[in-house]
This record gives structure tokens, C-alpha cells and sequence, in this order.
């Protein structure tokens, strides 16, 4: 079990664009767009193997 936190300003929680409802997958390394030269650039990015998988989900919590 990993636990870390993400700050970002441009993952929208509401919206046609949402992340609520969608797959996140964290990979090893860096995409490198498709630019990197590598057989697995134009498929993958060349981004390294999944080390993180989610759902993407919102908790309302009340005490």
C-alpha cells in the first residue's frame, strides 16, 4: 500500500472534462510524447510500467 498526494490546478472535478468516473494510471517514468525515438513512443509514450492505478471519485464526509 502507497499513499501520496497530487496538487493540481488543471484536473477539473466537475464538468464534460471531469476526472470524477475516470481511470488515473501512474507510470514509472515520463511520457515523452511520442518524440522519444523509441519503438514504444507513438504506443505508450515510452512512459515505463504502471505503478499506480485508480478510480477517479468524490467523498463527502460529515461528522
Amino acid at each position: 500500500t502507497a499513499t501520496f498526494t497530487i496538487t493540481d490546478s488543471q484536473i477539473p472535478l466537475t464538468g464534460p472534462n471531469s476526472i470524477v468516473g475516470r481511470a488515473v494510471v501512474v507510470h514509472a517514468d515520463s511520457d515523452d510524447l511520442g518524440k522519444g525515438g523509441h519503438e514504444l513512443s507513438l504506443a505508450t509514450g515510452n512512459a515505463g510500467g504502471r505503478i499506480a492505478c485508480d478510480v477517479g471519485s468524490l467523498l463527502s464526509l460529515s461528522h
